[in-house]
């Protein structure tokens, strides 16, 4: 069903108002038609409401269709004015078109009368279809500058040539230019030339699939010189004539990556840290064995050329500690002294000719290496106590227990915690301290003390571990009475037990 057409006429004759309304409907157009031939009556219809169209005759009693056009452009200025008239001349209907008429239709043409009329109405159509759709722009341009201009994210439209056609305002805190700075220039300049292939390849996939997204990193060049890593994810609106482009979404990812770079530094330093952890305690074990064999063989023999050998095999031992120590600060990221060579035949100290060893190193070297061994100066001897030597290594039980029992001490050893534990049961009320290894298989040291203090609330408690001191916890948390790291000489060893068993429960 076909919406009337809301015809305002000025026709004072109303003959001609008839034949108009007859041609027009023969024509398809369903009309309302009011007919006015007053001023006031014309005046009147405009001010009651917007007709669809206006058609008047040029000449009326005490009124023209000039003055009536006149009117209608103030009133109505969207509403077509169509001059349908029998006396308008051709100077008369230049002047009309020029003062905002639609159209004129001289009365002998009538046939012309449905064109013109379609014609006007089809303008005022388009008229409307354009501002809707401009309305319709605009507002999405509103969105758009709204959504761009409060994200962190910057927007950028490339033209097909992959230079700048718009950037919003967040490029100013991503990368130091304002949006209109780059207008015009080539985006490519930007890029790291290492990247370059990679934006390449991905702008023209964009613009060949502009139905698929694509997603790339590269690193951009600040305005200070600075490299950021932006993460881009673009798709081509080159078809769409309100774009016309490729829309690019550029997050910097600069802080984020350096962040999951240190964090992949720290994973690593972390499993370094692990190994070396696990090294140290295996090689601290090996060690170990080697220091108090020498002193357990240099108490036994005379020969000063065997007694200078073992002397060898200790310095060579100690050496091997404190290279160990020194290995395993590289994974906390921490500076150490250089590791120093051998010493060689001529050098007046240990280390590297004109020079001297770093000071931890020699307060290591102090500690151990120059230790009196066993007939120098003899550490104290037991009385017959019994020890429970829990220790995971069977060699460094072994050399545990020779060096107890040399010293008049009773031994019973156990290869791992659990064995320890029913050993403790066992032997509680016969046992004076406990030596054990903080790592041990299947109960590790912690859990044994913390077990044994349970039965025995006061037992005495010798700790030692291979492990890098600060892999140990602390003594307290322990609840042990000593501690001693791993290498150690026997008189070390010794000397902590005795004082440890000197000490009040």
């Amino acid at each position: 069903m076909k919406t009337a057409i809301k015809l305002l006429l000025l026709e004072d004759n109303p003959a001609d108002a008839a034949l108009l309304r007859v041609r027009l409907e023969q024509e398809g157009f369903t009309l309302c038609l009011r007919r006015v031939d007053t001023r006031a009556g014309f005046e009147q219809a405009l001010l009651a409401g917007d007709p669809d169209l206006i058609i008047s005759d040029f000449t009326l009693p005490a009124f023209d269709g000039m003055q009536a056009l006149a009117f209608a452009r103030v009133q109505c200025p969207a509403v077509p004015f169509l001059f349908f008239s029998a006396t308008l001349g051709e100077e008369l209907a230049v002047a009309s078109l020029k003062a905002g008429a639609a159209d004129y239709v001289p009365k002998d043409r009538v046939a012309a009368l449905a064109p013109a009329v379609r014609r006007a109405l089809g303008e005022v159509e388009a008229r409307r279809r354009r501002e809707q759709a401009d309305a319709v722009l605009q507002e999405r341009e509103r969105w758009f500058r709204a959504l761009t201009e409060s994200s962190l994210d910057v927007v950028t439209i490339l033209d097909a040539r992959g230079r700048f056609k718009h950037n919003s305002p967040s490029l100013e805190p991503a990368l130091g230019f304002r949006p209109e700075a780059l207008a015009g220039q080539r985006a490519a300049a930007w890029v790291h030339w290492r990247d370059r292939p990679t934006v390449r390849r991905a702008f023209c996939q964009a613009v060949r699939h502009p139905e698929q997204p694509v997603v790339f990193e590269c690193r951009v060049r600040h305005r200070n010189g600075a490299w950021r890593d932006l993460e881009v994810h673009g798709q081509s609106r080159l078809s769409d004539p309100t774009i016309a482009g490729v829309v690019l979404n550029c997050r910097d990812r600069t802080e984020q990556r350096c962040t999951e770079a240190q964090r992949f530094r720290a994973q690593q330093m972390g499993c370094l840290g692990a190994l070396a952890r696990g090294l140290a305690h295996d090689l601290n074990n090996v060690l170990t064995p080697a220091l108090l064999t020498a002193d357990l063989l240099r108490a036994q023999v005379a020969d000063p050329q065997a007694r200078a050998m073992l002397d060898a095999v200790k310095i060579s031992a100690v050496r091997g500690a404190e290279l160990l120590r020194q290995v395993l600060h590289f994974p906390r990221g921490m500076h150490t002294a250089p590791l120093t060579p051998e010493p060689r035949a001529g050098d007046d100290h240990l280390g590297v000719p004109g020079s001297r060893p770093h000071p931890s190193t020699l307060q290591t070297l102090d500690a151990l290496a120059t230790t009196p061994p066993v007939g120098s100066a003899s550490p104290p001897l037991g009385q017959g106590e019994l020890i429970l030597v829990a220790e995971g290594a069977l060699a460094a039980l072994e050399f545990h227990r020779l060096t107890l029992q040399s010293h008049k001490y009773q031994v019973l050893g156990a290869l791992d915690g659990l064995e320890a534990l029913h050993l403790f049961h066992e032997h509680k009320a016969h046992i004076h301290a406990v030596l054990t290894e903080l790592t041990l298989p299947v109960l590790d040291g912690a859990a044994l003390v913390q077990a044994m203090r349970r039965v025995e609330p006061g037992v005495k408690v010798l700790c030692v571990s291979g492990l890098p001191a600060n892999a140990v916890p602390a003594r307290e948390h322990l609840q042990v009475q000593a501690f001693l790291p791993k290498p150690f000489t026997a008189p070390q060893l010794l000397t902590t037990l005795a004082g440890l068993l000197q000490s009040q429960a």
